[in-house]
């Protein structure tokens, strides 16, 4: 049966665009496993739709206002028609009568959460990945429902986890400072911050601000960045965040989802309130050491707000320190952890090392893995251990290692690249057959290949009698493309495109 998943969030210039956002997090990590992901909004500014399209997502509008039984009605008839496995509702409306009718209606719920504002809570699971989270919040709960709480649930998209990450040393002063608002920035703090910099040493810093989907303020910034001495570029409705945040040596940001971000990147940070659901993450990020807080931005100055800028740009050891901590809290496997609360099982995969060597002989030698390749003779495990070696060096080669939670290796993947498309091959471990993990495990990889731009197509070629790996590439996505010969043998051939 497929896997269906529908997010109720909403976006818009006040609200901003982190509630949307962070679900799209856990929409990849779905997408990656189960394809299926359909976002239903009141609202949402284009250019989040036009993002939407772009990762393959479906969308519907609700035509009530949010928060209402109405809204709640029509996501039940959305949710019930494309048999829905799970429910995510992300937004400060959707309160305990909401949860309710979800919950009579049979619909398996996670409700997102920031500060205990929806008791007594209805859901499955309620999530609230903020540092601030505390049990205490959520005393008011049905039997059954369970918290996932705190940084280990961070939800970051995919364009981050595909990322093997070092932090850079920090620099003897900070001079590529990337400034973000959110997505909205309704009040114009980046105003605030620009200004700042009338009151800095000219010519120093080299500025990048972000601005968000939502924001309305582009020309007044741009007339307001030509008058201040130093170095500025705008970035508009990007979809490549970490390569800017790897540039950055600090950062000036809104105390929003977007902290866990910079936590990750390990770039230090201050954080400046905006909203009242943000006191208390911003609060408890300057306690855990992982950001300085500024507190509320109308009652920030602009010349206190430039010493803190001074003061940290020349502080490397703070910013190492910062940035430390920060990567520490912050692991980027919050989307992981949540799928296998939600029951899809925790997978990851990670690159193959040399300890994996006899692991991979051992399964490669299996009866059931050996009736089924090209090649069924046994292979000595020195000839084995060579070309292991030898693989592992090769850029046009990845061989992948499927984890659980407890990082016991469960499956593996192999991708042979060949001009610009790779050849996949695919192995489980013996005892966890039939599970419907191969089919994961190559949906997982096929996409991470194509997504990093690593190969342009994937082919996979299957004996014919092979019916299990036959179906579980076509439920991975394959395309069938026909037969042809291989080893003197009849063989299938699928392909696997974005």
């Amino acid at each position: 049966m497929k896997q269906h998943l529908i997010i109720r969030a909403d976006a818009n210039t006040r609200m901003g665009t982190g509630h949307v956002m962070r679900c799209l997090a856990l929409a990849q990590a779905w997408q990656d496993r189960f394809e299926y992901v359909t976002f239903a909004y009141t609202v949402m500014p284009d250019t989040i739709k036009k993002r939407l399209d772009q990762e393959h997502m479906k969308y519907v509008r609700i035509q009530a206002p949010a928060g209402t039984q109405a809204d709640a009605q029509q996501l039940i008839e959305q949710a019930l028609s494309i048999h829905a496995t799970w429910v995510v509702v992300d937004g400060y409306k959707f309160d305990a009568a909401y949860q309710k009718m979800l919950e009579e209606a049979g619909l398996k719920v996670l409700f997102m959460d920031d500060y205990g504002h929806a008791a007594p809570y209805r859901a499955d699971l309620i999530l609230n990945q903020n540092a601030s989270a505390q049990p205490s919040w959520y005393t008011q709960r049905a039997d059954g429902s369970r918290l996932l709480l705190g940084t280990e649930y961070v939800l970051l998209r995919r364009e981050f986890n595909l990322l093997d990450h070092v932090p850079n040393e920090p620099a003897s002063i900070a001079r590529k400072i990337l400034i973000t608002m959110g997505g909205a920035d309704p009040d114009n703090v980046t105003a605030k911050v620009l200004s700042c910099f009338e009151y800095l040493p000219a010519g120093l810093f080299e500025l990048a601000v972000v601005l968000g989907a939502a924001n309305p303020h582009h020309h007044a910034l741009e007339q307001l960045a030509s008058q201040i001495p130093s170095t500025v570029q705008f970035h508009r409705n990007i979809t490549d965040m970490p390569a800017i945040m790897r540039q950055a040596d600090m950062a000036i940001t809104a105390a929003g989802s977007t902290c866990y971000e910079l936590a990750y990147m390990a770039v230090p940070m201050l954080a400046i309130i905006l909203a009242e659901n943000q006191r208390a993450l911003c609060e408890s990020l300057d306690q855990a050491g992982i950001a300085i807080s500024m507190g509320w931005h109308h009652q920030l100055q602009v010349c206190q707000l430039a010493d803190s800028i001074k003061k940290l740009a020349e502080d490397a050891l703070l910013r190492s320190t910062l940035a430390q901590t920060a990567k520490k809290r912050v692991d980027g496997q919050g989307p992981l952890r949540t799928m296998h609360a939600m029951g899809a099982g925790y997978l990851r995969l990670r690159p193959a090392t040399v300890d994996d060597c006899r692991l991979l002989w051992e399964w490669r030698h299996d009866p059931v893995v050996l009736a089924s390749s090209f090649c069924s003779d046994p292979i000595p495990y020195d000839q084995h251990m060579q070309w292991f070696n030898h693989k592992l060096q090769q850029p046009s080669c990845r061989i992948e290692i499927a984890v659980n939670q407890q990082q016991q290796p469960i499956g593996q993947v192999r991708l042979e690249l060949i001009q610009n498309r790779a050849q996949i091959s695919v192995n489980t471990a013996p005892t966890l057959r039939g599970q419907g993990l191969g089919c994961q495990l190559i949906r997982m990889a096929s996409r991470k290949a194509l997504l990093t731009g690593w190969a342009k197509a994937i082919d996979a070629y299957i004996k014919v009698q092979n019916v299990a790996s036959c179906r579980a590439f076509e439920r991975a996505g394959f395309t069938d493309a026909g037969q042809c010969m291989m080893e003197k043998m009849q063989t299938k051939h699928y392909v696997f495109t974005l």
